[in-house]
């Protein structure tokens, strides 16, 4: 008889530990579904020159993991007034930083009022550019 209590007492164990199991599952779903909702991925181009003021307003924005690339921007003058370009038949080249970030809704925003408030400050005609997606699907928490 003693065999059968211990039988029933594992079945019950075995029971509890799926149960806590999906428990767990549906939380990290949750979690999941709550991440999409907020996650969103920051691109960023800038001229070279802003390298450090870009890095410095991330960091003060609590941006703590990004990615950025050296890149090569283009620029059709062709298409401007002779007046304003010498050289109508040229393609302009700039060395320039791409930026990409994951980061919150709220970190987003942020980010974005940050950029704004540098553009104004800008003494360049190039200006910092940005775009904020939404993310969704990706396989990645939101850490920040």
């Amino acid at each position: 008889m003693g065999g059968i209590g211990n039988r029933d007492e594992r079945k019950e164990e075995i029971g509890k530990k799926k149960e806590e199991r999906g428990k767990r599952k549906e939380e990290r779903r949750k979690r999941q579904d709550f991440n999409l909702k907020t996650m969103k991925l920051l691109i960023i181009t800038s001229v070279k020159t802003f390298e450090e003021k870009v890095k410095k307003l991330l960091a003060e924005n609590h941006v703590i993991t990004y990615s950025y690339s050296s890149v090569t921007g283009y620029r059709d003058s062709t298409r401007d007034a002779v007046s304003r370009n010498w050289f109508a038949t040229e393609m302009n080249k700039t060395e320039s930083l791409l930026f990409f970030a994951f980061v919150s809704d709220e970190t987003s925003e942020n980010v974005f009022e940050a950029i704004e408030e540098l553009n104004k400050t800008c003494d360049i005609h190039s200006k910092v550019h940005i775009a904020v997606t939404p993310i969704e699907r990706s396989n990645t928490t939101l850490i920040q």
